[in-house]
């Protein structure tokens, strides 16, 4: 069955375990994947990945997602809601560390989204290209050739897939469906904002819009 209603999956801190900022430092200065590349999730992985946390003021850490950066942190509860709606993905296990010891109670895993989706309804939507400065023409993504980057998307019409959960070609992040939305809430998941891509929703990473 297809989907008609999505939203934008970010990580919502404020709630107890659910700090603003987790600082720390990972035991490997670059991932052995490139987050937007189909083909990292088949390649053969050997590091083991480790977070040193270096705030002493941080209590257990609850959340299920951490997302500020290309590649999110997800707990066990997560992937196992991953796993009820049969989404394609890879966990590769994380250490996470305060001083040497654990602090959380959570399994924590690096999350890859295997699947990648064009949601864009180009001809119901309201949009700016991002182009080359020396040439005029249309910027593509580096991965999927057919598809155009946007400096903005003041109206996204959306056209429905059966996805679940994937990586929004367009928005470049994690976007799910209503039942995976509604079920996060239901099984209450720590952490997670989900935004309503709808009639409100714009896409401004550079303020361009009204500039």
């Amino acid at each position: 069955m297809s989907n008609n209603q999505f939203y934008l999956v970010e990580y919502e801190p404020g709630a107890k375990g659910c700090p603003y900022f987790l600082s720390g430092n990972f035991n490997i200065e670059e991932y052995e994947w490139e987050i937007n590349d189909p083909g990292s999730y088949d390649i053969e992985m050997n590091q083991q990945y480790i977070f040193d946390g270096t705030d002493n003021s941080l209590g257990e850490l609850c959340f299920d997602l951490y997302a500020p950066a290309n590649t999110p942190l997800v707990s066990e509860a997560f992937i196992e809601l991953c796993e009820h709606f049969q989404v394609k993905f890879r966990a590769i296990p994380l250490t996470i560390r305060l001083q040497g010891s654990d602090f959380t109670k959570k399994t924590y895993s690096l999350f890859l989204p295997y699947q990648h989706e064009s949601l864009l309804c180009r001809e119901q939507s309201e949009f700016c290209e991002e182009t080359i400065i020396e040439t005029g023409e249309t910027m593509m993504h580096r991965y999927f050739p057919a598809t155009p980057l946007y400096a903005w998307i003041k109206r996204f019409a959306v056209v429905p897939t059966e996805a679940h959960l994937f990586r929004c070609l367009e928005l470049g992040q994690l976007v799910a469906s209503q039942r995976f939305r509604d079920e996060a809430l239901r099984r209450n998941l720590q952490g997670i904002r989900f935004t309503p891509i709808d009639d409100t929703f714009i896409y401004d990473p550079w303020g361009d819009i009204g500039a």
